[in-house]
This record gives structure tokens, C-alpha cells and sequence, in this order.
């Protein structure tokens, strides 16, 4: 398959069919919204929590902000946190 890499990322993630996925902590959660907005394609994150309170926020940021982002656009999404508390 030839794929143009001019295209974008959301052009690219359709046609190959891949996944993109990455690790974040709360402290760039926001990145992964951005990551999301900018790739169009499935998309799995696991997030890593170092407390109690940033899972929980986590969990918030998640529930209200990146699952009904992705809702919207029909796009697949995977979350995964991981804590040590």
C-alpha cells in the first residue's frame, strides 16, 4: 500500500488502519486530548497516577472531557490508568 505522507495524520491513521498509542501522566493529560484532536484514528492511552487524588482526577478529566471528545467524532478509544497507591 502506498500511503501519502502529506496528507495528515487523520488521513494517515484511516488509511493504514493503526492505532496510535501513548503514555501520559496528569501533568500532560492535556497533551493526549491534543494527540486525539490531531490523529482521527483509534486511539489508547494509558495514564499513570502517582496518588489517589491524581487518579481521581484522572478519571474526571477522562470521563468528561477526552471519552465524550472522542464520542463525538466516532473514534475508538482505550484508557487504561495505572497507580501505585
Amino acid at each position: 500500500m502506498l500511503v501519502k505522507w502529506d496528507q495528515g495524520s487523520a488521513s494517515l491513521s484511516s488509511a493504514t488502519n493503526v492505532t496510535l498509542a501513548t503514555v501520559a501522566s496528569l501533568d500532560r493529560s492535556l497533551v493526549s486530548l491534543f494527540l486525539a484532536v490531531h490523529w482521527g484514528g483509534p486511539f489508547s492511552v494509558t495514564y499513570f497516577a502517582r496518588n489517589h487524588t491524581e487518579r481521581e482526577i484522572l478519571r474526571l478529566f477522562v470521563a468528561q472531557t477526552l471519552a465524550p471528545f472522542c464520542q463525538r467524532r466516532g473514534q475508538d478509544l482505550r484508557v487504561s490508568v495505572v497507580f501505585d497507591c
